[in-house]
């Protein structure tokens, strides 16, 4: 930023910074629409840290959107981080130059506990409405590169919440049964380089194996009755055999 100012850039995500009071610097010294201001704090930080304070010195040519008001828009504010189920402070932020914040449709931070992370997802929808080629041309960019994070938080949530099968200990498997039963089995086959696929099948035809192959109640060593252990406590009178 400090080599080209005009650069035009939208910064958006976990920045582990809490602004607090100080966000008002980022409107400082901006030719802005009338009325622009910033709604209460949720963050209840009553002073920048130390990463709050290095953002704004290295882009102050940028704005904080977060809970940004002017005379058409309200823009989210809220706490996006948490413990458990209790959202505790607001570290993901978004920052946009002065000249693209009229593009700016939409912010919201969504708090959604069922998600894998305990960051709240951040949702910036930008219109290219009366926009130079120029800037359509970079916002492409980031709208590319915004669809590939939705595909992996799509597949981090599918595997979350895909069912774990119940561990099986190797000490209780027949080593014996065991490799009968692998031996009679087909090889896995690499079908379209699918790795994934493949691996997923070995996981479980071993998982049928060792479940198929557990060891018989009969082959456990017996336990001692109760009655020899009585036996043993007033013949020998040590507690210690029991």
């Amino acid at each position: 930023m400090a080599k080209n100012p005009q650069q035009k850039m939208i910064v958006i995500g976990d920045l582990n910074a809490r602004f607090s009071n100080q966000r008002k610097g980022f409107l400082e010294g901006k030719r802005l629409p009338p009325h622009t201001r910033y709604t209460d704090q949720r963050d209840e930080a009553k002073n920048p840290n130390s990463n709050a304070q290095y953002i704004q010195s290295a882009l102050q040519e940028l704005i904080l959107i977060n809970g940004l008001t002017t005379e058409n828009r309200v823009f989210s504010v809220a706490l996006t981080y948490r413990k458990g189920t209790r959202w505790i402070s607001e570290l993901d932020s978004c920052l946009v130059s002065a000249t693209v914040l009229p593009n700016i449709e939409k912010f919201e931070i969504k708090q959604n506990t069922q998600i894998p992370s305990d960051h709240a997802p951040a949702s910036l929808t930008v219109t290219t409405k009366k926009t130079p080629d120029a800037v359509i041309s970079s916002l492409q960019t980031t709208l590319e590169r915004s669809r590939d994070l939705g595909t992996i938080q799509e597949d981090q949530t599918t595997s979350a919440q895909r069912p774990t099968k119940r561990p099986i200990r190797m000490n209780s498997i027949d080593a014996p049964r065991a490799r009968e039963f692998l031996t009679s089995c087909s090889p896995p086959t690499i079908l379209d380089g699918d790795i994934d696929r493949t691996a997923d099948e070995v996981n479980a035809t071993l998982y049928t194996c060792a479940e198929t192959c557990k060891k018989r109640d009969t082959e456990q060593p017996p336990c001692t009755s109760g009655q020899r252990r009585w036996e043993d406590l007033l013949e020998n009178n040590d507690s210690k055999i029991l």
